[in-house]
């Protein structure tokens, strides 16, 4: 039985952590994001702060979490660990770290090398920009790479991409699916 089905997930976030919280329109509110940082997290909270002050919010299952002031209900739409933190890898389908048992998420063998660069290709999604990006990897570990990124407006970024069974890939930090190509162009 993959651990993640016991519907609590291990402490995936650590102090530091930026996440962008999305919630849901409900019959009262329209849809929203919220930028926080992680104060403290625990195996179903987190302690996050952002201008508006403090909250904890408690996991309750298919990925959403509930205020403990607010009541409401979010998903956490993207996380970025700031460098110098030290973050763990986490697979999306048991919620256990790299060295997880769930046979779902084991892949075939990666055909691309450190150093290489890629074309990495996003769908639209709620607090995500679609498009392709230029990149290249920078380690190659079982079936996850790291993508490094360097954008037109002298922004970088660093993601984390599993490649799934069915040879498709996901992004980990932003919890989206996405492909990726070699860029045979070499830019």
């Amino acid at each position: 039985m993959c651990p993640g089905e016991a519907g609590r997930p291990e402490p995936l976030y650590v102090p530091g952590d930026e996440l962008m919280l999305f919630y849901p329109a409900t019959r009262n509110t329209d849809a929203d994001y919220d930028c926080v940082a992680v104060d403290d997290a625990g195996d179903d909270w987190i302690r996050v702060s952002a201008d508006g002050g403090d909250t904890t919010l408690r996991y309750i299952g298919d990925r959403l979490w509930k205020s403990e002031e607010s009541l409401q209900k979010c998903e956490i739409a993207s996380r970025r660990t700031l460098p110098g933190i030290e973050r763990r890898l986490f697979c999306r389908t048991c919620l256990k770290g790299e060295a997880h048992s769930c046979c779902q998420a084991r892949a075939s063998i990666i055909s691309f090398s450190v150093g290489q660069r890629v074309i990495v290709s996003y769908p639209a999604r709620p607090g995500i920009v679609s498009g392709q990006f230029d990149g290249h990897i920078i380690s190659v570990r079982g079936h996850v790479l790291k993508v490094y990124f360097q954008y037109s407006d002298k922004t970088e970024d660093a993601v984390f991409l599993a490649k799934l069974e069915t040879d498709d890939y996901v992004d980990l930090d932003y919890d989206v699916p996405c492909s990726v190509s070699p860029d045979l162009a070499g830019n």
